[in-house]
């Protein structure tokens, strides 16, 4: 018994239809043939591919614009040719129509696979394996077939000319398209990619800075003298720091819980952690021993009015200057607080 494949056929508009070729009937070299997929005006089909009945078999369909993905053959249903197919590939402003279609052979579980190569109309030529390209459901958008990648040099971002670090910054942050075209350098070589920007505005990429780092090991007391070095440096850079809240620019900057949290790292790292907890304890300790009536510097502060001059404080006094630090306090936690609420709340 002979078996026939099946035919795809794709469209630019992301429908397909999957139909036996043992259903057309066979005419001569001449002759106009059969309608295999009904088309809307202005339409066109891009690929006719042959099935298999390989497991491992895939369709990968790219887009326009740089979109592609894989689907399996088997989620290709059989139809009668002529009609007006399925969704292959949901075709929007985005992604753009749909460039080709390709039937490609994938096995993940033996680590082989066939690589592509994708040819942009300025005749830029780069080579994907399959096992890097993202597995989709017959009916979905896909993603980016060509990434940036590591040692890159960023030309230009939407034709806008890029020169170093800081115009790109300032591009970035002056825009807010959710998809860039950026031209990159890449071994001598031009390239276009389209780039989705994550949820926070940003690509993914950094300034190359040719910096190599080391590691010391330490022993103990080397610890205990690098962490005191440390300890000091940040209190001095910190009460160097102090007199800016007199200004009104440094009063806004004053954060409360909310900038507490941010100061420690998104993602567990516990060298970070510790880190965060050391600069929190430092600024403690020295608001701690400031000459604030409620706070240990402001008990010390009388203890000293008391040595010098010979004279106990009267309960009275220090009944009201610690409800005066108190409210002081509670005043500045508010105020601290409602600094974190306020840039919440502006974004």
């Amino acid at each position: 018994i002979k078996v026939y494949p099946d035919v795809v056929m794709v469209s630019d508009a992301g429908k397909q239809i999957r139909f036996s070729i043992e259903k057309v009937r066979p005419q001569g070299r001449i002759a106009g043939g059969v309608r295999g997929m009904k088309l809307e005006s202005k339409q066109k089909v891009v690929a006719m591919v042959l099935t298999s009945k390989d497991p491992d078999s895939y369709i990968l369909v790219a887009s326009q614009k740089g979109f592609g993905k894989l689907s399996k053959m088997e989620h290709f249903k059989v139809q009668r040719h002529g009609s007006k197919g399925l969704i292959t590939m949901k075709v929007t402003t985005k992604n753009g129509k749909v460039a080709d279609a390709q039937s490609v052979k994938m096995d993940k579980d033996a680590g082989t696979s066939d690589s592509v190569y994708l040819l942009t109309e300025k005749a830029q030529v780069q080579e994907i394996p399959l096992d890097e390209i993202s597995i989709y459901g017959r009916s979905t958008q896909g993603s980016t077939l060509m990434k940036l990648q590591s040692g890159d040099k960023i030309l230009s971002v939407n034709d806008y000319l890029i020169n170093d670090w800081a115009s790109f910054s300032d591009w970035m942050d002056n825009n807010q398209d959710d998809i860039i075209n950026v031209t990159v350098e890449r071994n001598q070589t031009n390239y276009d990619i389209s780039i989705n920007r994550d949820d926070d505005g940003t690509i993914g990429v950094y300034p190359a800075f040719n910096i190599q780092t080391i590691n010391q090991e330490l022993g103990l007391l080397e610890s205990v003298v690098q962490g005191f070095d440390y300890g000091y440096w940040t209190l001095y850079e910190y009460v160097s720091g102090f007199k800016f809240l007199a200004t009104k620019e440094g009063a806004q900057q004053l954060g409360g819980f909310g900038t507490i949290g941010n100061i420690f790292p998104a993602t567990w790292d516990w060298r970070g952690f510790w880190l965060s907890t050391a600069l929190i304890s430092i600024i403690l300790a020295f608001m701690n021993v400031l000459p604030i009536p409620a706070l240990d510097g402001g008990h010390v502060m009388f203890l000293i009015y008391e040595m010098v001059t010979g004279k106990k404080l009267s309960d009275r006094f220090m009944e009201v200057a610690t409800m005066i630090g108190f409210f002081l306090l509670i005043a500045l936690v508010l105020y601290a607080n409602g600094n974190d609420l306020f840039r919440f709340l502006n974004g």
